[in-house]
C-alpha cells in the first residue's frame, strides 16, 4: 500500500497537472479565436489584394487597347460579341494588343471575325475561348502550324504563301514577313470556315452558359478592383496596422504555451515516479 507521504504527492502532482491543464486550454482557446481573426483578415486581404492587382492590370492593357484600336469601345463590343461572352475583358484586349504587336492591327481588327468559329472548335475540342484565341493569334504572328494545329486544322506555309503571293502578283520570295502572316491567316479563315460550317450553334449550351458566367464574375472581380484603387494604398496601411496590433498579442500566448508545457514536465515525472513507486509495491 502507498505510505502517506507517497498518496501527498500523488495528490499535489495532480493537482499542479490540473491547475496546469485548465491554463494551457485557456491559453489554446484565446489562440484559437485569435488565429481565426488572423485568417479570416489574410482572407479578405488576400481576394481584395488580388482584385486590385487585376485592376491594376487590366488599368495597363486598357490604355495600350486605346491607344491601338480606331474605337476602343466598339472593338471592344465586337470583341465580346465574337467570343459570345465568354472571354472576360481582360483576355479580350490582351489578345487584341498581342495581335497588333506580333501581327499588324489589320490582323487584330480580324479577331472578331475569326471568333465565330473559334467558339464552335472550343466546343468540340473541349479548350477554352481564349486558349483558342492566343493560339490563333501566337500560330499567326509566328507562322507556326504547330500552334495552328490547336484550332484542329492543318496549316500549309508553302501553300498559303503561293495563293498569296499569285493574289497580289508576287513571287513567293517576295513576301514580306507581314504579307506572310496575311497568307497564313487568309488559309487559317479557309480552313476554320470549311470545318465549322456543320457545326451547331453553340450560343444556348451549358459549357458556354457556365463560360459566360466565369465571365461576367471575372469582370466583376476587376471593376470591384477597379473601384478600390484609389484606396488601397490607405487600406494595406490600415490591416498592416492591425496585423501589428494582433502581432504581439500571439508571440505572447504562444510564450505562455511554452511556459506552461515546461511546467508540466515536472509534475508529471513527479506522478509518474510515484505510480511506478506503488507498481513496485503491489507487486
Amino acid at each position: 500500500m502507498p505510505t502517506d507521504a507517497e498518496l501527498r504527492v500523488i495528490i499535489k502532482a495532480k493537482d499542479e497537472m490540473s491547475a496546469v491543464a485548465k491554463k494551457a486550454t485557456g491559453a489554446i482557446a484565446g489562440l484559437a479565436g485569435t488565429a481565426v481573426l488572423i485568417k479570416g483578415l489574410q482572407t479578405a486581404f488576400k481576394a481584395l489584394s488580388d482584385s486590385v492587382q487585376q485592376a491594376a492590370r487590366v488599368e495597363g492593357l486598357r490604355t495600350a487597347f486605346e491607344g491601338v484600336a480606331d474605337s476602343a469601345e466598339d472593338m471592344l463590343a465586337q470583341l465580346r460579341k465574337g467570343s459570345m461572352g465568354m472571354v472576360e475583358d481582360a483576355k479580350l484586349m490582351e489578345n487584341y494588343n498581342l495581335a497588333a504587336q506580333l501581327v499588324s492591327k489589320t490582323f487584330a481588327d480580324q479577331l472578331p471575325q475569326a471568333m465565330q468559329y473559334l467558339s464552335k472548335v472550343a466546343s468540340a475540342t473541349g479548350q477554352d475561348m481564349d486558349y483558342m484565341m492566343n493560339s490563333l493569334v501566337r500560330g499567326v504572328g509566328r507562322l507556326s502550324p504547330m500552334i495552328l494545329d490547336n484550332l484542329a486544322i492543318q496549316v500549309d506555309l508553302s501553300e498559303s504563301y503561293e495563293a498569296y503571293a499569285d493574289s497580289i502578283g508576287k513571287s513567293v520570295d517576295e513576301l514580306t514577313r507581314e504579307e506572310q502572316q496575311t497568307a497564313v491567316m487568309n488559309q487559317v479563315m479557309i480552313k476554320l470556315a470549311q470545318n465549322t460550317a456543320a457545326m451547331p450553334d453553340v450560343t444556348d449550351t451549358a459549357a458556354a452558359s457556365f463560360a459566360s458566367l466565369r465571365t461576367v464574375m471575372a469582370n466583376l472581380r476587376t471593376q470591384i478592383g477597379k473601384a478600390f484603387l484609389p484606396i488601397a494604398k490607405s487600406l494595406t496601411s490600415k490591416l498592416s496596422e492591425i496585423a501589428q496590433t494582433v502581432g504581439p498579442a500571439v508571440i505572447s500566448t504562444v510564450q505562455k504555451m511554452t511556459r506552461y508545457i515546461t511546467d508540466l514536465s515536472p509534475a508529471a515525472k513527479t506522478a509518474a515516479g510515484a505510480i511506478a513507486g506503488i507498481a513496485t509495491a503491489v507487486v
